[in-house]
């Protein structure tokens, strides 16, 4: 597959885990195990994730947390924009901004993602954010 390729699928995954993420977070799902199963599957288990307040958060981290926050925000919306990256024959770097709105609570980051190409799939490998708002 050639990088431009590539560069998509790890744009389209930024998309699909935005979507996943806020079905799990609003409590939604049709079927709950397939969606963990859909958000878990498409991450490598050496992921880790730098958020906005400088702390790291590993896969493991990730996957407990998940078991905690399924329908905890029923009217958390999730927008994604501003997608654009670079990508090479074994990785996709996507930079993005994200917005989650609950109720009349705002928050803003930026986001660069870095995806590992595994079997024709772009995996999440590591996250930096960076708050905006």
């Amino acid at each position: 597959m050639n990088s431009v390729n590539n560069l998509e699928l790890g744009k389209q995954q930024v998309l699909d885990f935005h979507v996943n993420i806020q079905t799990w977070f609003n409590g939604t799902a049709n079927d709950k195990e397939a969606l963990l199963n859909a958000i878990v599957g498409t991450f490598n288990k050496s992921f880790v994730m730098t958020n906005g307040d400088g702390n790291s958060v590993t896969y493991q981290n990730f996957e407990e947390w998940l078991s905690t926050v399924y329908g905890k925000f029923p009217t958390r919306v999730i927008e994604v924009k501003n997608l654009e990256g670079y990508s090479t024959f074994a990785h996709v770097v996507v930079n993005y901004i994200e917005m989650q709105q609950t109720d009349e609570v705002r928050t803003e980051r930026e986001s660069s993602a870095v995806f590992t190409i595994e079997e024709g799939e772009a995996m999440w490998f590591h996250l930096i954010e960076r708050w905006v708002k």
